[in-house]
């Protein structure tokens, strides 16, 4: 007996400063940006449909709450009669954002276009977020961008479909709060790791696709890899262990980590090494792991 995105209504202010919901039955049309500092909160069925480069800035205590169903999801999409990737901008929760934004049962499809060079999610460095049974598709940049410091609370049951750049733009000390996706025809089946520091101890998953590094990794907490991780290391790049850090390389008999060249055509020497420093715990260990292509 739900009705879903039938009434259309129009938004046409630029900032919305006081709480809002989007009901089931609404279909919301978004022109341009909107500036959310207040809570909004958008109900099961609803729908948001974004204009060229349209986007949602979420700032200065305000939080977004999407709370779609396994039945009935929020969706946030394209305007266009003929939807492509990139039609519209992103959502972007910022650092001075309330901590309890959350996006449940939600789709986000044809966004991470226009000037940004974002995703079509984005959580800047010290902003909250937690994504679960989510889908992400026909994206045109990354599905899920998360910047240095952004805090994930929970990340599980989210699928990609169709993304045109790497899944999932990542720094360290955010990996841990990742947990396995769904990925299926994708450009780039990735999750990129972007270089910095792990700061909290927790464990890397096999989310089902490899890691990439873009930077150098530091690891000064304690961190552990899951048996079937795939690492795949960019040109010249290296792990270091220090400052009490910890690295355990956690592969089985039946579950081995791999760590190699991300390049297409790899050799040896592609990435630099592994390096434990003196300053470094004495608790690393490194089983049933793979070492291919390095030591440039």
């Amino acid at each position: 007996g739900l009705t879903c995105g039938r009434e259309e209504v129009e938004i046409t202010e630029r900032a919305l400063d006081e709480p809002t919901v989007w009901q089931s039955h609404q279909t919301i049309i978004l022109r341009e940006y909107l500036d959310v500092s207040s809570e909004l909160i958008i109900e099961e069925c609803a729908e948001v449909r974004m204009h060229d480069d349209g986007a949602i800035y979420v700032m200065d205590d305000g939080a977004i709450k999407s709370q779609g169903t396994a039945e009935h999801p929020v969706t946030f999409t394209s305007s266009e009669t003929t939807p492509a990737a990139g039609d519209w901008r992103n959502i972007e929760i910022q650092s001075t954002a309330a901590l309890d934004s959350s996006f449940d049962h939600t789709i986000f499809e044809y966004g991470g276009g226009g000037l940004s060079a974002y995703g079509m999610l984005y959580v800047e460095g010290g902003a909250t977020v937690a994504v679960t049974n989510s889908t992400f598709r026909d994206g045109q940049m990354h599905a899920v961008d998360l910047d240095d410091g952004a805090i994930v609370t929970d990340f599980t049951g989210n699928s990609f479909e169709n993304i045109e750049a790497h899944l999932i733009r990542v720094y360290p000390d955010a990996v841990a709060s990742l947990s396995p996706i769904t990925s299926t025809n994708n450009a780039s089946e990735i999750v990129l790791v972007m270089g910095g520091d792990t700061i909290a101890d927790g464990t890397w998953s096999d989310l089902s696709v490899p890691y990439e590094t873009a930077g150098y990794i530091y690891i000064l907490s304690d961190i552990t890899v899951e048996g079937g991780v795939t690492l795949l290391m960019g040109d010249d790049l290296a792990i270091y262990v220090e400052d009490l850090g910890t690295l355990i390389l956690d592969g089985t008999s039946n579950a081995h980590i791999t760590v190699t060249s991300a390049q297409a055509t790899p050799g040896a020497g592609d990435w630099r090494n592994i390096e434990i420093h003196d300053s470094a715990s004495t608790n690393s260990r490194f089983s049933f792991t793979d070492f291919n292509y390095g030591g440039a």
